[in-house]
């Protein structure tokens, strides 16, 4: 693949330097520190999220506006550097099943080095997550809503929606299938009904995964104008009264990007 050419989206000008933590590994008890995480961040997604951080709703063709095409030998170096720091390798995006075998050929050659491999997926496509299981240590999915016709709008997906809705649940189910620790991350808005929460709770009960933890991830108003963002003590207060109903969920509240001082456990 030397020849290979990937959009990659940067950060801060940087090319899968980004460094996060998933701090969610603790809460679920997998692990006792956080892992420090090294982000690749591929410029391609199936969805249009208009609040995407990752300006993912704006396209030139297939691709995100603002990637960055990197050479395959190029991320393969940074894979190994980042090996060698002892950092886990997260393959995010937009989204990584839209690169299916560059996603496959990097996780698999993470885990022969006897590494550590995290994908964010938008849940989209249980085939490429079931491609993937073998070679991965923990997942985060995102379940935007469990109503089809909000999970329309909140994704931008059109008449794909339903179907990617379905497969979101089955991805969740196939993680959980093989109990691998996953963060499953909602987002909420001002206009966010505990009701559907309720929903959401439900069926993740349902997955019986006692390493599965549920984000809430609280809106911040990048699309000025189509979605407004929640007050955190309403979003507190619902949280605080799922937990009730189902004390065998783990369920936070990202407030903010402050590694763990930003997220709120219920």
């Amino acid at each position: 693949m030397d020849n290979v050419r990937i959009p990659v989206l940067p950060y801060r000008g940087e090319i899968f330097e980004e460094v996060r933590y998933a701090n969610f590994l603790e809460k679920t008890g997998y692990t006792t520190t956080p892992l420090p995480m090294k982000i690749l961040s591929f410029g391609g997604c199936n969805y249009s999220c208009t609040y995407c951080k990752r300006n993912g709703h704006s396209k030139e063709g297939k691709y995100i506006k603002g990637s960055v095409w990197v050479e395959f030998s190029e991320i393969a170096r940074k894979v190994n550097k980042h090996l060698r720091q002892g950092y886990t390798i997260r393959l995010s995006g937009g989204d990584p099943c839209c690169f299916k075998g560059v996603t496959k050929v990097i996780a698999r050659y993470v885990k022969k080095k006897g590494g550590r491999v995290s994908i964010a997926h938008n849940g989209s496509d249980p085939e490429f997550v079931q491609q993937l299981i073998d070679y991965t240590d923990f997942w985060a999915i995102d379940l935007k809503s469990i109503r089809p016709d909000r999970f329309r709008r909140i994704t931008g997906t059109g008449n794909k929606s339903n179907e990617y809705l379905n497969n979101t649940l089955m991805s969740i189910s196939l993680v959980s299938w093989y109990d691998i620790p996953v963060e499953v991350r909602t987002i909420i808005f001002d206009d966010t009904e505990e009701s559907e929460l309720i929903e959401i709770a439900k069926f993740l009960k349902s997955c019986a995964n006692l390493n599965l933890y549920w984000t809430l991830r609280l809106y911040k108003g990048q699309a000025a104008g189509k979605f407004k963002p929640p007050e955190l003590t309403k979003v507190t207060d619902m949280a605080r009264r799922i937990k009730e109903a189902y004390p065998v969920l783990k369920i936070g509240i990202r407030k903010n990007w402050n590694g763990e001082s930003g997220l709120l456990t219920i």
